[in-house]
């Protein structure tokens, strides 16, 4: 006679991926509040059940608007709290940052000139020099082991690059563009990439390239996209692949681009175009949910209506289906995933909404225990175990 098994909850949740149940089953839920709402700010996951959430935009009722903060606070998924902590040594809003060797998040610019690193074991801010100029709406990536490639602006085609060991920074020969709301990406071995931009504001010059540099050719041109989208969400993967996805293709009106596609690794590969939105999207948030699985959420969707609407893009099998509504139709915040002690989660941070911007972050887990997961039809059943439906028998 065989025992019934009930799948558990977090099994249930895989088989989202599966096409086996509908999104609805895996729910976003309100985990709690900044003390300020914010916008176009940084968060990053700096370990130990901590998402650090910097800077931004405070006290806005449009993405027009608000005032550049320093403040600091932890979302704690230990104790789930959230706190303020110390702040920056300078207001950055608007702005890029990157994650060294030891993970510890670096803030360049926005609305200053200044460079700060996160020390994770102090969690305080350390000013580790400046930039030749004040920049806002630029882009940077790692050129080096110790030297970040720092391009553009609004209304800036400068670039420069800042050393982190010395806090000097030394000149580059201008971008072929002004470029804002440009996106840098780093490879190893290679030349960042740089895309994503327009010269100017609304309706302005755009892009369908991304364009690298090198010391005897300059800024050169490499691959192109399916389309000049501003501003897509990009994200590089545990397992080196980059996706961007999504953007504007035009202010007036406004529309923008459904593409989700893979970056070259190598500078003689192409861009391979893995799958198409429901929603195209601009000033959304990306995160890898599971491996090689993205989350895309939020964000302002054609005529620029705010988007509450969620999609799941598995990268190997360039499939893309529907996820969970947020509870908030969001724009401009920040979805930061983690795994700790055994919980696998989601985090919408704040960003503006029809009501200008919103203190709430909501929460989507997977699963408890240690088994991140996979699409039930991967599993394998040994002895006389079979899949019914939603349960396992076993004999």
């Amino acid at each position: 006679m065989a025992t019934r098994v009930a799948v558990t909850a977090c099994l249930a949740m895989i088989m989202l991926f599966a096409g086996s149940i509908a999104a609805q089953d895996l729910t976003w839920r309100a985990y709690g509040q900044l003390t300020e709402g914010r916008h176009h700010f940084n968060a990053h996951y700096i370990g130990d059940g901590m998402i650090l959430v910097f800077g931004g935009q405070v006290g806005a009722g449009s993405i027009l608007d608000g005032s550049a903060t320093k403040n600091c606070e932890i979302i704690d998924l230990k104790t789930d709290e959230v706190y303020p902590t110390l702040p920056m040594n300078e207001v950055h809003s608007v702005c890029p940052f990157v994650v060294d060797r030891d993970g510890a998040p670096i803030v360049i610019g926005g609305g200053t000139d200044v460079v700060e690193r996160f020390d994770l074991r102090s969690r305080t801010w350390r000013r580790l020099g400046t930039l030749q100029r004040s920049r806002w709406q630029h882009a940077a990536a790692w050129l080096s082991q110790n030297e970040i490639l720092v391009v553009g602006g609004f209304g800036d085609q400068s670039a420069e690059v800042f050393n982190v060991s010395t806090g000097q920074s030394r000149s580059l020969p201008d971008f072929p563009y002004a470029a804002n709301s440009m996106r840098g990406v780093s490879r190893t071995g290679e030349s960042p990439l740089f895309f994503g931009f327009r010269d100017g504001g609304p309706g302005s010059t755009r892009s369908d390239r991304a364009y690298a540099y090198s010391e005897s050719a300059g800024w050169y041109t490499t691959v192109q996209f399916p389309d000049a989208a501003v501003r897509p969400e990009v994200l590089t993967l545990r397992n080196g692949v980059v996706v961007a996805v999504s953007g504007a293709v035009s202010e007036s009106p406004f529309r923008t681009s459904r593409a989700v596609s893979a970056l070259p690794i190598s500078g003689n590969d192409s861009i391979s175009v893995i799958g198409s939105l429901r929603f195209g999207r601009q000033h959304h948030a990306i995160a890898e949910f599971q491996t090689g699985r993205v989350l895309v959420a939020g964000g302002f969707g054609d005529d620029a209506v705010y988007l509450g609407s969620t999609e799941f893009v598995d990268v190997a099998r360039r499939v893309v289906t529907n996820g969970p509504d947020l509870i908030t139709a969001r724009s401009s915040f920040q979805l930061v995933s983690a795994r700790y002690n055994g919980r696998l989660v989601a985090v919408a941070i704040s960003g503006l909404t029809t009501d200008g911007t919103t203190n709430t972050i909501e929460i989507l887990e997977l699963c408890s225990g240690n088994n991140e997961g996979a699409p039930i039809g991967e599993l394998s059943y040994n002895g006389d175990a079979r899949r019914e439906g939603a349960d396992i028998s076993l004999t």
